[in-house]
């Protein structure tokens, strides 16, 4: 997947993802009990049985149980099946389940399917999940349309989605304009973005502000190769200096 972390979507409205006392019944799938057959799904996927988790999900799966393709496409995803997914999802996706529609977008970007991918990022990204505003911009930047890509990367940023605040900021240092790059990018590295943090480390450095080390330093701290490369070379001593 592109841009989504697995528990943030298998942890559905407020499903418990912890430990499992009893392990649940799939009994409770064939009564439509919603927690108990997301449980039951999550307690096969993390005891390492995916295959059966995903088969189990797309036999109880139904427009009565949204929830539950929800999570058999996720688990899919995450298994790089991304025909399944899409095969979920793909006639499910409504303002009323937006994630649906930023999980079906994911996976029709990864199977090439970049034209269809971008009305469900829309719609995610009008309806909360303000994550799938990057994949909107993702799409627009994959057709050479970068206007519209920082377009749809700061309306995600400027709805809190750190992961948006990276792309816009990104974008912004590839044109040179880093003062417009620098606002985003602070934002971004404040909720923990590595690129958001890249970015206001190279607008800092390239404005001269003064502020580029903090910045490099958060970078590499979020284990990106490339800022702790420049952290390496900073705090390596001058061969002049040695000699002294």
């Amino acid at each position: 997947m592109i841009y989504y972390v697995p528990l943030v979507i298998l942890l559905i409205a407020g499903v418990d993802a912890g430990t499992v006392q009893e392990m649940p019944k799939e009994e409770s799938c064939k009564k439509q009990d919603r927690d108990g057959c997301l449980n039951y799904l999550k307690s096969l996927y993390k005891t390492g049985n995916t295959d059966a988790a995903i088969k189990k999900a797309t036999d109880y799966c139904s427009d009565k149980t949204p929830d539950v393709c929800l999570l058999g496409a996720t688990i899919a995803s995450y298994s790089s099946r991304y025909d399944i997914c899409v095969n979920l999802l793909e006639k499910r996706c409504s303002a009323k389940n937006p994630a649906i529609c930023a999980v079906l977008s994911d996976c029709l970007f990864e199977l090439n399917r970049v034209e269809e991918s971008l009305e469900p990022a829309k719609i995610a990204c009008e309806n909360g999940v303000v994550d799938a505003c990057s994949t909107a911009s993702a799409y627009f930047l994959s057709k050479n349309q970068k206007g519209e890509a920082v377009i749809w990367a700061k309306k995600g940023c400027e709805k809190g989605s750190a992961m948006s605040c990276g792309a816009v900021s990104a974008l912004y240092v590839s044109d040179g304009e880093f003062k417009e790059a620098l606002d985003f990018a602070k934002k971004g590295c404040e909720f923990s973005d590595r690129n958001a943090c890249k970015a206001a480390a190279v607008s800092c450095e390239r404005l001269k502000f003064g502020c580029e080390l903090e910045y490099y330093e958060r970078c590499c701290k979020l284990r990106d190769k490339d800022c702790c490369q420049v952290l390496n070379k900073r705090n390596k001593p001058n061969k002049n200096e040695k000699g002294k």
